[in-house]
């Protein structure tokens, strides 16, 4: 089948060069600019999978490395046109679970290659899960710079236009040195979206494997889930340095129609809701003509009418937009709630509230894809919600709505909604506004206290201001949290360090193209962010804890302390280099207590020391395995097969040889501690509380002799992070019973996995062993609609089970 370079016109294109494998199932392996043909820009675009059992199946492998269990997809047929000078090649292979139609367009005019692949399952049982499936995989060619890294102004989430149209998205990807690269488009943001998943649709893939993902959902699907065909479409478009602005601005005039504008998903009628007085689209659009346009001009909103005269406003430019001002005549006390459909959320800014509030979307919606950065809100039907912004007293007093502050969001509401005051304080809760902090009559009767992941933050705002990291603290106090655990140092340190690395800027976050990443170290350049966060919570007067997670280099953002000593890396159990360093060697502790040191000088009221993330504290560094041999005469236990721990729960050995060794092991990491409380009365601060997280099924695997550190008094307060099964061993409240207080953490979690979170709070609550509840994630839960609401249950529930608390009665000194 293989034909003469003389009549292929993917040989003779001016533009593209494309190879394909012509020993076997015709596989694109070459792809590569014309004028540069032996710089490959992808070596292989292949379609892959694996199935539940291991089975591997793929086209092709990278560099032909095909696995002892690989099965080769069959060849079904090739043809190959030529007509009016737009070359065609049709390519059709199978497996025994799919058929997949491959289709590559060359038009002699254009500069780009038009890839499109079908899949659709043939009905052969199959299972398998999400991120075993890519299609098409591309892999870089040896000398292409990962994208995922690429400058900010390197790609464009297109835009949405009148009509049903849109502009193409694009992403741009550079060989090294930047002189030349190529752009990957498509049509509208949902086929880019395809390519990027970071959401629940299966059948999205990466275009790499050396950018795969963890967010990627992990969902079991099987053969019925092709059983219709999934098509995914792009463009492939080799460029020259300067010739990207040019092809960039081209890209910018195309439009493509994608959806339908009569299909578009509107509420019922805002008059016809119940519970107070209502602002609908139509009013709001009235009185706020110079903010509010017919059709999707910049900067504005826009209004789009239904047919039965119901509107909505949509608003796709969240930097410059101009606010809606909400013009409402009531005076006293209301809680405002905003309606809003599918998208990210919207912005309110209060009456004399000293900064605005991100909202986001219902955390348990299905599907919804707020946060993805090809997400086209117009084509979704989610579900409906009224936002909660809280209790305002109004005074006739305008208050603001802008669009979700992130660069790729998409704001859509439909009506504004005003509860008497009565209606919303029969939970109990603090209602006044954020410019003020509760009274200690209208905190909740619970110590509830949340842990912030400060840079996800970022993802909600894109100002380059300190402005939502103050408005994230204000809205923890204002919500009734008492204690407030605030990142300070993950991989890199959270705040302006002279000992660690400050967090520098990148688009990749947990190895997804996540743009908005890039912020928190753009931010971090300008403030010092623990200072912020510290300075806030003064003023609102709320707790502020350093939140410390000790261990684990091997994500985006890497310090240079790890880069510049590998002899302090860890071994893993299973042998060769972990992504962590060992707490057993004195060069590790003193430079992590040197950054707590610095934590401490920033004026916090504790630290919180996170053995969760990642553990373990120590493994099979040499010095520890000679030093135990040492001792005991003998090398430590190893389990090969237990492969690499670090989340969830795995099953430990009970025997003595074990347990001999985890406890030897952690009189490093429990040297840490003494060492952290002599750091503390150095700075004066003898007594200032450190509390602990921990897996409590792994504490000791963990590093975390626990006993010794009760003994001993090197910590005030446990948190126990029960994972999978959330069971607490009775020994973890035997050993603190009178000596120590235990909370328990839940995270505030998102989409299908929002019941079980609520549930193990309802359980912790009713639990009489725990001094409180700290939920994780908690940033992201004060801006919920969802978990806002279950903040206000937390604390009615537990004002029945416990009855009344006295604010640190029940854990004195922490």
């Amino acid at each position: 089948m293989k034909a003469s370079s003389t009549h292929n016109p993917f040989s003779t294109h001016e533009r593209i060069r494309i190879g394909f494998d012509e020993t076997s199932n015709g596989c694109p392996i070459h792809f590569a600019d014309a004028r540069l043909p032996k710089v490959s820009l992808f070596s292989l675009m292949a379609v892959l999978y694996q199935t539940k059992e291991g089975g591997s199946y793929a086209e092709a492998w990278p560099g032909g490395k095909r696995p002892d269990n690989g099965v080769g997809f069959e060849l079904v047929s090739r043809k190959q046109s030529n007509k009016g000078g737009i070359a065609n090649l049709r390519i059709q292979t199978r497996t025994e679970h799919f058929r997949v139609t491959k289709e590559f367009t060359l038009d002699a005019k254009r500069p780009w290659l038009q890839a499109r692949y079908t899949l659709v399952s043939t009905g052969a049982p199959l299972k398998a899960f999400a991120t075993q499936l890519q299609a098409p995989a591309l892999f870089y060619g040896p000398d292409l710079e990962n994208p995922l890294h690429a400058d900010l102004i390197d790609f464009s989430f297109g835009r949405i236009l009148p009509n049903g149209f849109e502009a193409p998205p694009y992403l741009t990807f550079w060989v090294k040195g930047r002189k030349s690269g190529f752009l990957l488009w498509t049509e509208n943001r949902e086929a880019m979206r395809r390519i990027f998943p970071r959401d629940e649709r299966v059948e999205g893939v990466h275009p790499s494997q050396s950018c795969g993902s963890s967010d990627t959902t992990n969902a079991e699907w099987d053969e019925s889930y092709f059983r219709k065909p999934c098509v995914w479409e792009f463009y492939l478009w080799p460029i020259r340095s300067g010739e990207w602005r040019d092809a960039t601005r081209q890209l910018a005039s195309m439009k493509f129609c994608s959806w339908n504008p009569r299909q578009i998903f509107f509420s019922g009628s805002a008059e016809k809701t119940p519970g107070g007085p209502c602002l609908s689209a139509n009013e709001l659009a009235a009185a706020n003509r110079q903010a509010v346009a017919k059709g999707p001009a910049p900067k504005r909103w826009w209004h789009i009418r239904s047919p039965s005269g119901n509107s909505l406003l949509y608003a796709q430019d969240p930097a410059g937009t101009a606010p809606l001002k909400v013009r409402h005549g009531l005076k006293g006390w209301f809680r405002v709630k905003i309606r809003v459909h599918g998208g990210s959320g919207v912005m309110f800014q209060g009456p004399d509230a000293p900064f605005p509030i991100p909202f986001s979307h219902d955390a348990t919606t299905p599907g919804w894809a707020g946060d993805h950065p090809f997400h086209n809100a117009l084509l979704q039907r989610p579900k409906e919600i009224e936002l909660d912004a809280g209790a305002w007293n109004l005074q006739e007093k305008a208050f603001e709505l802008h669009p979700y502050p992130t660069m790729y969001a998409q704001s859509i509401i439909s009506q504004v909604r005003f509860e008497p005051v009565h209606v919303a304080t029969q939970s109990g809760v603090a209602v006044s506004p954020l410019a003020a902090a509760p009274t200690p009559e209208q905190l909740p009767k619970i110590e509830l206290a949340g842990i912030a992941d400060a840079p996800d933050i970022a993802f909600a705002d894109n100002t380059l201001s300190d402005r939502p990291y103050r408005a994230n603290v204000a809205e923890h106090a204002r919500l009734g949290f008492r204690r407030l655990y605030w990142r300070a140092d993950g991989q890199c340190c959270d705040f302006h360090t002279k000992v660690g690395t400050v967090g520098y800027a990148d688009r990749c976050a947990h190895a997804v193209f996540t743009p908005i990443a890039i912020f928190f170290g753009l931010v971090l350049r300008k403030y010092n962010l623990l200072a912020v966060a510290v300075e806030e919570a003064r003023r609102c007067g709320m707790e502020i804890y350093g939140y410390m997670r000790i261990n684990g280099f091997g994500g985006n953002v890497i310090p240079k302390f790890y880069m510049d000593h590998p002899e302090l890396h860890d071994e893993r159990e299973i042998g060769g280099n972990s992504p962590r360093m060992c707490f057993y060697l004195p060069e590790f502790r003193k430079w992590k207590v040197e950054i707590a040191r610095e934590v401490v000088r920033h004026g916090v009221d504790g630290l919180l020391i996170d053995l969760t993330r990642s553990p373990p504290m120590i493994e099979y560094h040499p010095a520890v395995v000679r030093a135990y041999e040492g001792k005991h005469g003998c090398l430590p236990p190893r389990n090969l097969k237990r492969g690499y721990v670090s989340y969830g729960i795995h099953p430990l050995e009970t025997g003595e040889e074990w347990i001999r060794w985890w406890k030897f092991r952690a009189e490093g990491f429990t040297q840490f501690g003494r060492e952290l409380r002599a750091m503390l009365a150095e700075e004066g601060k003898p007594q200032l509380p450190i509390h602990l997280q921990v897996r409590p099924k792994m504490a000791l695997f963990d590093g975390l002799d626990l006993p010794v550190w009760v003994n001993e008094g090197l910590a005030d307060l446990l948190n126990v992070w029960p994972t999978t099964d959330f069971e607490v061993p009775n020994e973890i409240f035997e050993t603190t019973r009178g000596k120590m207080p235990v909370r328990c953490t839940v995270v505030a979690t998102g989409g299908d996995r929002v019941p079980e979170s609520d549930d193990r709070m309802r359980r912790v609550l009713k639990d009489p062993r725990y001094q409180g509840l700290t939920i994780y994630e908690s940033n992201g839960a004060v801006w919920s609609p969802h978990w806002r609401s279950a903040i206000e249950r937390i604390v009615h529930v537990t004002t029945q089970v416990h009855g009344p608390r006295v604010h640190g009665s029940a854990v004195g000194k922490a």
